[in-house]
């Protein structure tokens, strides 16, 4: 549907939302934390709902594939016209035949071979979809030198 653009002060709302999963982290020994040490309070209009939907499909991949003693690290950075995500995990990251068809509807990685751990893009599908509804994209990478990192951005409207 359309978008319902609301104030959003980004540094908060991903405050808020590391807090909804703090419970499911703690039980799994894993560490959620917010970084937006570069951001002064940035407030802008988008869609809170698309937004934190995205942010639900992440981090409940990122739960579910970060081993215990892991972590899960949210960031925001404001850039001209938008707003940049990033959810990094400290888990196996994606294998790297699964990172160019994460995207793919109902792709899944090769679950056959059960020893070699890694993400799928269950519900990445429909992220990519809502952040393309509001504007952005949204793309997928390893971290240095393990975890899954996933960005995207979200255009901002001025106020």
């Amino acid at each position: 549907g359309e978008l319902d653009l609301r104030q959003v002060n980004v540094r908060e709302f991903l405050a808020a939302k590391a807090q909804e999963y703090e419970m499911r982290a703690r039980q799994k020994g894993i560490v959620i934390s917010t970084d937006s040490t570069a951001e002064r309070d940035v407030t802008c209009r988008l869609d809170p709902e698309k937004l934190g939907r995205v942010l639900d499909n992440l981090l409940s991949n990122s739960l579910r594939y970060t081993p215990q003693g892991g972590r899960i690290t949210m960031a925001a950075k404001a850039e001209p016209g938008r707003i940049r995500f990033t959810v990094a995990d400290s888990g196996p990251g994606f294998r790297p035949p699964d990172l160019a068809r994460v995207f793919d509807r109902f792709y899944r990685g090769d679950t056959s071979r059960g020893d070699e751990p890694g993400h799928s893009g269950l519900g990445l599908t429909i992220a990519r979809q809502l952040v393309e509804k509001m504007g952005g994209s949204i793309q997928v990478s390893n971290g240095d030198p393990h975890g899954a990192s996933v960005e995207f951005t979200v255009e901002t409207r001025e106020t």
